[in-house]
């Protein structure tokens, strides 16, 4: 089967000579495939892959150039991913004791833009905290305390997980992926 040509004068005359229907909607479905994928495929790795988010740089360090919201990503002495074996949905334990912590103590406070050592990132919120233990939650704009006591707990167990990696996990992650492009 054949598209007439007369009517898809749109189109290369040499393109459609003699090329049968379905390359064209083989073409339209790549076409839509490759538009769509990379959407997808970002989605579901924040999913997968890195279920919540750690960039953490000692409270105590003192720096010379000031770390912003915007560039302690590239900044941070720690940098950790936390990822759930089996359901994408649940949180580590760590990690939801780190939000329980953050969130525990509202409080109105300005948080100190050009001091700040910790970010965490879940899948709908982002925590930002200061030097003073101030706690922004980007999204909402909500603010709170972080208690002394529980920054000197993050201040030791954060680093305690650098070089740490499941490869159980890691295996359960690669399948999800590989599930995703088929």
């Amino acid at each position: 089967m054949y598209l007439p040509v007369e009517n898809l004068r749109i189109f290369h005359p040499h393109i459609l000579r003699k090329t049968p229907f379905f390359h064209y909607l083989f073409l339209v479905a790549v076409c839509m495939v490759s538009i769509t994928m990379p959407t997808i495929a970002r989605e579901r790795e924040g999913q997968a892959a890195g279920l919540a988010r750690i960039y953490f740089v000692p409270f105590e360090v003192v720096t010379l150039n000031p770390i912003k919201r915007d560039d302690i990503e590239d900044k941070a002495f720690y940098k950790i991913a936390f990822a759930s074996r089996g359901s994408t949905r649940d949180l580590h334990p760590f990690v939801r004791g780190l939000r329980a912590a953050v969130r525990a103590q509202p409080a109105a406070i300005q948080l100190k833009e050009l001091a700040i050592r910790l970010k965490l990132v879940l899948s709908n919120e982002t925590y930002f905290v200061d030097t003073a233990g101030g706690v922004l939650e980007a999204e909402s704009g909500q603010t709170f305390r972080l208690t002394s006591s529980n920054m000197k707990r993050l201040g030791s167990s954060i680093p305690g997980f650098q070089g740490v990696v499941d490869l159980n996990t890691v295996a359960d992650i690669q399948e999800q992926l590989k599930g995703l492009l088929r």
